[in-house]
C-alpha cells in the first residue's frame, strides 16, 4: 500500500556557478491509501551539486 513510483530524473543544478542543489521526486501509486495508512516513505531527494561553472566570478 506504500508503494512509490521510480525516482524522476535529477533536476539541473539550482545554479549557474558555484555549488547549488538538485532534487527529484517520486509519488505513492495510490496517494489516499498512503494518507490513510499514514505512509511516511522519503518522496523528495536532494543532494549538492557543483554548477558548469564551478567558481562564480
Amino acid at each position: 500500500e506504500c508503494g512509490t513510483t521510480e525516482y524522476t530524473a535529477w533536476s539541473p543544478c539550482s545554479v549557474s556557478c558555484g555549488k547549488g542543489l538538485r532534487m527529484r521526486t517520486r509519488a505513492y501509486l495510490m496517494p489516499e491509501k498512503a494518507v490513510m495508512l499514514q505512509c511516511n516513505r522519503q518522496l523528495v531527494s536532494k543532494e549538492m551539486c557543483v554548477a558548469s561553472i564551478p567558481e562564480c566570478p
